[in-house]
């Protein structure tokens, strides 16, 4: 019978970039902000639909509406104040991952 799991947060504490106006933080929304972003994005989720983290850790987690699932890169592309389109882009370089807030999940 599956157990119900209750995810916790893997946010650490003083991990706010939100309210931080940094030079990253600027190329993250150059390169956020793009329609080649956000087709890469949709179809790394078609293809990759499920946490790999959880999948690691022997469990699976495929969200829901979407809004609970992020893509993040394996090597960030932001280097030397510019952003490596090439890395960016690279569905190698995507990974599917849960964006945490208190779900349950079957094990």
């Amino acid at each position: 019978m599956p157990t119900i799991v209750k995810l916790q947060s893997r946010k650490q504490e003083g991990e706010n970039q939100r309210n931080e106006h940094t030079p990253e933080r600027e190329l993250r929304k150059e390169l956020y902000n793009t329609t080649l972003w956000r087709k890469a994005r949709l179809f790394h989720l078609k293809s990759e639909p499920l946490c790999q983290e959880c999948l690691r850790e022997g469990t699976v987690y495929a969200g829901t509406g979407g809004n609970s699932l992020q893509v993040h890169h394996i090597k960030s592309p932001f280097q030397n104040g510019k952003i490596n389109w090439d890395l960016a882009l690279d569905q190698n370089n995507l990974e599917t991952i849960y964006k945490p807030f208190g779900l349950f999940f079957w094990r």
